[in-house]
């Protein structure tokens, strides 16, 4: 008997995380308004930091650089900060000849969550903008990634990380994951606030960032938190 209702109450539990729950977000999420904040034009812009920590990434930096550089927003107003951690590749001759770049780098492996936070400390901006080395920003991203702070209640705001479509089956489940996911995230910042950010491009309020353990290993789930 209590074998029994242990794997209903188990199989139940399974069912409400992956169809109940976002079944019942999705239906409050529809009971709120649909927040709106206006794109903010050149003058309004704040000024931001771009923090970037990386490992032996000397090959893909120059056009994360480019990248960055390209993004709609006015450029005098973007700080771009990268640690380099540990690298032993040719990081360190890259960065030396790319200018208006700040970086900051340590002879031994530290892990990202101590890069991190040796990178926030140097941050004088009001925002902080987190992205990885590896994916390419959309123009318009960061732009309207920080008009969505028009709301003061809102302390983080997350990017949405878009997969190249694939013709493999290992990368269309990848896709239907993200889609999955993506639609609880969208749900849950409608009806309060989602839980976590995308890794690859997510913003701050640097005022309200405090140091993660050094153990951490999903940063974009511990600094919004």
């Amino acid at each position: 008997m209590m074998a029994a209702v242990l794997f209903w109450a188990a199989a139940l539990f399974i069912v409400y995380t992956y169809i109940g729950y976002p079944v019942l977000i999705g239906l409050l999420a529809k009971k709120r308004p649909l927040p709106s904040c206006a794109l903010l034009d050149e003058a309004s812009l704040p000024p931001i930091t771009v923090v970037m920590a990386g490992y032996n990434e000397a090959a893909r930096l120059p056009g994360k650089i480019a990248n960055l550089r390209a993004l709609d927003y006015p450029q005098h107003k973007v700080d771009i900060l990268l640690v380099s951690d540990g690298s032993t590749d040719a990081s360190a001759r890259v960065l030396d000849n790319i200018h208006g770049v700040r970086t900051l780098s340590y002879a031994q492996r530290q892990g990202k969550a101590f890069a991190l936070n040796l990178a926030l400390a140097e941050v004088r901006t009001e925002f902080v903008v987190f992205c990885d080395v590896r994916q390419d920003l959309e123009t318009g991203a960061v732009r309207r990634l920080i008009s969505d702070f028009c709301d003061p209640a809102v302390g983080a705001v997350s990017g949405e990380l878009v997969h190249r479509p694939s013709a493999t089956q290992t990368g269309q489940n990848i896709g239907l994951y993200w889609r999955y996911e993506k639609a609880i995230r969208k749900a849950e910042s409608r009806f309060h606030s989602t839980v976590g950010a995308t890794g690859a491009l997510y913003a701050i309020r640097t005022r309200d960032f405090a140091p993660i353990p050094p153990d951490t290993i999903l940063d974009d789930f511990e600094i919004p938190m």
